[in-house]
């Protein structure tokens, strides 16, 4: 299952109102040429993983929880996004844990 989280991360040379049709575009598969996605991780060692949108087309992506916390045209744009996200949560939180700093504060993450 695909979520977004409800304070959903996105880079600059991604216009808010088109928002709704790359959530859209994401949710039916329609991938983009460079859009970027960052996800909490699945695996207990990682933190965040950035990944292709083009991913999501395999059937072992579509089985796994996905829960997206940022949207990015390049990939340079999803560390920049990165280096936000652990920004903000050293501010809050003291630490480096960006996957409890997201179950903490955004209500829709799993």
């Amino acid at each position: 299952m695909i979520r977004f989280s409800d304070n959903l991360y996105v880079s600059d040379s991604i216009k808010e109102h088109k928002l709704p049709l790359y959530k859209l575009g994401i949710r039916q598969g329609r991938g983009k040429l460079k859009l970027y996605l960052l996800v909490l991780s699945n695996n207990e060692h990682d933190q965040l993983d950035i990944i292709h949108n083009s991913m999501l087309k395999q059937r072992a992506y579509r089985k796994l929880d996905i829960n997206i916390v940022g949207l990015a045209n390049s990939y340079d744009e999803a560390l920049s996004i990165v280096d936000r996200i652990l920004n903000e949560c050293m501010e809050n939180e003291g630490s480096c844990n960006m996957k409890e700093y997201f179950h903490k504060h955004f209500r829709n993450i799993k």
